[in-house]
Parts: C-alpha cells; structure tokens; sequence
C-alpha cells in the first residue's frame, strides 16, 4: 500500500457530462485518497530539440521507460487489492471511464472497497517515451529508418477483431459496447513505440535497454501488493510472468480474454497456487479467439486437478450476450465487475495481505 498520510475524506459524485442523467441517484464514492504516481524510469539524454539546436549548450534530460499509475482508496477497505493492467496499445481510460460516460472499473472496484490502481506500460502517449532519437532523426544525426517505429490501432480493424460488429461501422445487433460514442473510444487512443505484435513496445529506443514493462509492473506490485491483478488481452503475458516471479506479491489473477494463459503443465505458473479466473465476451469464433480461450480452459482445468481456485467465466455460457473484448467498457461493466468481485469474495485468501 502506499505509505502517505490520509487526505481529508473525498466524497465524489458519480456523474459526467454524458451521463449525468443517469447517474445522478448513484450514491458518492467515498475516497480517503485518490491520485497518481509514476514507477520504473530513469534520467536520459533527450536530445537536442529539433530547430532549436542553439538554445542551449547542454543536452536536455528526459526521463524515461517510466509506468503512470492511478489509484484509488476508498474510506472502507479490504485487506486486499486490485491492479488493472489494459492490453496491447490501450491505456488506463479503458479502466477509467466509459465512451457514454458511465463509471469504469477502477472506481465500481473501489466501490466494492478495494484499493485499486490501474497500470500503464512505459513507451506509450500516456506514460512517456524517448524523443531523443525522432529528434535525432530530424535533425539528421540518426537515419530515419533508424528510428523507432510508432504505431496506433487501425480504427477498421478494431471493430472485428474486439467483437463490435461484424465489419466497421456495422455493430451486430445485441453488441454491449456504446458504439454510437465510438468517437470518445478512439481519442483515448494513445501511439506507442513498437509494432503491432507487442515485442516492439516492450522496448524502448535502445534496443540493448532492459525491457521495463515487467519491472515496473512488479515495482507497483511491490508497492500495492499483496493484490489481485486483472490483466486484459496482452497483458496476460507479462502478468502471468510476474505472478510467477512474485507469488507472495499476487492473491489473485483474473485474465480477460488474455494471450498467454499457459497450457503446459510444466509452466512455473502452475507452480505458485494463486487462485486464477479467466472471463470471455461474445462473437468469440467470429474474432477468432477460439485458441485463446482454449488455453485458458486448459489452464483452469490443470490449476483445479492442484487444488488451486481456478475458474472460467464465459459470459454467453451463463446467457450473457453481446459482450465484446473491451468488456470493462460494455454497457454492462457493472454486472461483470460485480460477479469479478463474488469471486475474489469466494476464492482469495486475503487473511496475509497487508
């Protein structure tokens, strides 16, 4: 937990300019602490500032492959807490808010008494990463081909491949996602370095650099810990690594519609007995994540024949239609946060967490 003195009591009201009319007889949000700190980074050159090479003698310094963190604590807590952790060229807006306005996880969480914090991956818009080497390029001290490649997804190609229609600007019919403000989705988006299969944006400009995503996660872990960590598609891949590492840090993982979820019983995450719940949306076959769930199953079934805690929700199977792989967003994130919540209630020993 963070070791700050408490705030004077915080009383948010939940309403936005989208949906204040909905919202408005929603009970306040009592936070004794609310805000955002920064892990991992350190002090790089940044480069000589393209067409201003004479304003100084020395090099500007910018920090880099740093992590932005939120958190909230509400007034009445639990004994353990939630990390969310978004996937592949998202942000922490995925956990935030919803296009239509309504509340996100990050706070329904913190309203079930959780202190929650939402991740960000270092080399993103949101977070931060090197200038030095597009400055470089420009000024013509690095060939532009040198430099790092920045990429966003295609807005297109999102609405089939995340389940919100059936081709781009086609919603199916029963689809959960407020696509009619798809326009509030899309500024969220933030560029990131790195390419489209996610090795690029675990590295920063130097491609000898460390990767920090795994490090600053575990630093935050390290921080808010011991925690449930809620890791969204992409994300399954480093969370899943960091509870392996750091089993005394994690009490919990819920993966949703991961990549990753290991299958082989020899996988050291078999290993550490954290309870895990893996949640999937609609349109699955159609998105072709039929693989993906797959592997999840396969790691819930090896993680039970242990003993350990481990389940599937899949929303259509218990007659949940229409939600889409941006769940945390669907209009009906609250219901699917709620049953996240039974299940951390009914499987997570918090009884050593701090």
């Amino acid at each position: 937990m963070l070791n700050r003195p408490k705030f004077c009591l915080m009383t948010l009201a939940a309403t936005s300019a989208l949906a204040m009319a909905d919202q408005v007889d929603s009970p306040p949000l009592e936070l004794v602490q609310a805000g955002v700190f920064f892990v991992g980074g350190h002090g790089a050159p940044g480069g000589t500032e393209a067409g201003n090479a004479s304003l100084s003698e020395k090099p500007a310094v910018q920090v880099t492959g740093q992590s932005m963190v939120h958190y909230y604590v509400p007034s009445e807590k639990r004994d353990v807490s939630i990390v969310l952790y978004p996937g592949l060229g998202l942000t922490s807006y995925i956990f935030l808010a919803t296009p239509d306005g309504r509340e996100g996880w990050a706070t329904l969480f913190a309203r079930d008494g959780f202190t929650t914090y939402v991740y960000d991956v270092p080399n993103t818009g949101i977070s931060g990463f090197d200038i030095a080497p597009f400055n470089r390029a420009r000024l013509g001290e690095l060939a532009v081909a040198e430099q790092p490649n920045l990429a966003i997804w295609n807005h297109r190609q999102i609405w089939t491949r995340w389940g919100f229609g059936p081709e781009a600007g086609t919603p199916y019919e029963h689809t959960r996602f407020p696509v009619e403000n798809i326009d509030q989705f899309l500024a969220a988006m933030n560029p990131r370095v790195g390419g489209g299969s996610g090795r690029g944006r675990r590295r920063a400009a130097d491609p000898n650099a460390p990767d920090p995503v795994l490090g600053n996660f575990i630093e935050l872990l390290e921080r808010a810990g011991p925690a449930v960590i809620v890791l969204h598609s992409w994300a399954g891949r480093t969370g899943l690594q960091a509870a392996a590492q750091r089993p005394d840090l994690v009490r919990g993982v819920v993966v949703v519609e991961p990549v990753g979820c290991p299958s082989n019983p020899a996988d050291p995450f078999f290993e550490t007995g954290v309870p895990f719940l893996a949640v999937y949306g609609d349109f699955i076959e159609e998105r072709g994540q039929a693989g993906r769930l797959g592997a999840c199953r396969s790691t819930a079934e090896n993680l039970s024949k242990r003993g350990v805690p481990a389940g599937m929700l899949v929303l259509p199977e218990i007659g949940i239609a229409g939600n889409t792989h941006l769940m945390m967003q669907d209009d009906n994130n609250d219901d699917i946060a709620g049953r996240i919540v039974t299940w951390i209630t009914d499987h997570v020993d918090s009884s050593s967490a701090d």
